[in-house]
């Protein structure tokens, strides 16, 4: 549009309007150019600043060439905050390869490390609301904000227009209620049951009840169960502490790399590298450990189970009178015991070379050499290698004898406070024996006078 050389462009979207004026010095008024520019459509977004300085130009004669005196707003729809979760936390049973469905094994716990990436959550860009300087309008709806919340040894790092969400220390993920937690601990208050799953956690674990049958807890650190341990599996890297029972129902078993307390223990296997305290008794369990053993309370008993212990055994009791299957064996150390059976298995198996060639040829005549001069090389090689497994056998012996010698202590006890009853079988080292009568605060140990084991 033009008008008295004042001419007015609107751009093609609309979203701005530009001015130019070549003509002579004319006198006009803020208020005529507006109303010029209003007749020319534009309506929005007028720079009344630049006006200002549009009529002064004018009024000199000054010539202009598209100056921008009104721009509108550019519409944006926005765009939606996302979360790109580096985890995948589920209730819903595993299936495996051939398709079975395995309804105890959830991923409902997450194993971090720290500085582990967790999240990465894209921030949402507002909508802006359009309008041209010609006044129409464009309304976008409201775009709802996608929380994501750091907590407990959550690091939270904002690049830009992302954020990017780390574990801070090693621990289980907590993910609830768009809430991100790590926890350096794992609590379970209730039951470990088909809710729970099987557990597998890198720190430590509180059991609020009981772990139900079948279930397989597996965790680096301590495990606390305030109820029982039933039928189940756990294994550890620290400590297993039941306040309640194992109760092994015959397939219970419970490891660990350091020591296991518990109240009782009944038809299950245990196994510690450390010491094992048992308040009220253990009754038709295996148990071994590489520590002590001690059974605790008064009228507590060891009764149709067989207890290993390395460096000692104490309980109350000791058998029944109707049992016969008590076997408590002491004063022999788990590890160099192995590396005395490796011994013993390649000691054997040399034997057992040496003793095909001398059916071969005979013993006395390997040993005197009595061959004719014509003899194959197959022969010879057969003497020769019969030399060297002879050498081998004598060196392996040797290291036989000192690895018995070094896997037995015999300053392990067995400490009985109260009743040891008939038929239970001691043994210390490579010392036995086997109760014909009942005795009362006694203990069993080696006499290196005697050669064997007393009770005293």
């Amino acid at each position: 549009m033009s008008d008295n050389g004042i001419i007015i462009e609107i751009a093609v979207n609309k979203l701005q309007a530009n001015l130019s004026y070549s003509s002579e010095r004319r006198n006009i008024s803020l208020t005529e150019l507006i109303g010029i520019i209003k007749d020319a459509g534009v309506v929005s977004g007028i720079k009344r600043e630049v006006l200002n300085v549009v009529v002064d130009s004018i009024k000199t004669g000054k010539g202009l060439d598209k100056i921008i005196i009104a721009e509108g707003i550019e519409p944006f729809a926005g765009e939606k905050p996302s979360i790109d979760f580096k985890f995948t936390i589920s209730d819903k049973p595993t299936v495996d390869e051939s398709g079975r469905t395995n309804y105890r094994e959830l991923s409902n716990i997450i194993n971090v490390k720290a500085d582990e990436l967790l999240a990465i959550k894209r921030k949402l860009k507002p909508p802006v609301n359009g309008i041209t300087v010609t006044g129409i309008k464009k309304v976008f709806p409201v775009i709802p904000e996608l929380p994501l919340i750091a907590e407990t040894n959550i690091i939270k790092d904002e690049q830009d227009n992302t954020i990017f969400y780390r574990a801070e220390t090693d621990g289980a993920l907590f993910f609830k209620n768009n809430v991100l937690s790590v926890l350096p601990e794992f609590s379970v208050n209730e039951d470990v049951d088909f809710s729970i799953g099987n557990i597998n956690f890198k720190g430590d674990v509180k059991i609020g009840r009981d772990i139900l049958p079948d279930f397989i807890i597996v965790c680096e650190g301590k495990l606390t169960i305030f109820g029982s341990a039933i039928a189940c599996s756990i294994s550890t890297g620290d400590d297993i502490e039941v306040r309640g029972g194992i109760v092994g129902k015959n397939k219970g078993v419970a490891e660990t790399k350091k020591n296991i307390f518990a109240t009782f223990v009944e038809n299950a296997k245990l196994v510690a590298a450390e010491d094992i305290v048992v308040k009220n008794g253990i009754i038709g369990s295996d148990v071994l450990c590489d520590g002590y053993l001690k059974i605790e309370n008064r009228k507590a008993r060891i009764v149709g189970s067989t207890v290993r212990a390395a460096k000692g055994v104490m309980t109350l009791n000791a058998g029944s009178r109707f049992d016969t299957s008590t076997k408590i064996i002491t004063g022999i150390d788990p590890i160099k015991e192995q590396e005395y059976y490796k011994i013993k298995e390649l000691f054997e198996k040399r034997i057992g070379e040496a003793k095909d060639i001398e059916k071969r040829y005979g013993r006395a005549t390997l040993e005197n050499k009595n061959f004719s001069n014509a003899i194959s090389s197959q022969v010879k090689k057969e003497i020769m290698k019969w030399d060297i497994l002879r050498d081998q056998i004598k060196q392996i012996h040797i290291l036989l004898i000192k690895a018995e010698t070094e896997m037995y202590d015999y300053n392990a006890t067995i400490r009985i406070k109260e009743n040891l009853y008939p038929r239970v079988f001691l043994k210390i080292g490579k010392f036995e024996l086997t109760t014909s009568k009942e005795y009362y605060n006694v203990t069993v140990k080696y006499s290196e006078e005697l050669d064997r084991l007393e009770i005293v």
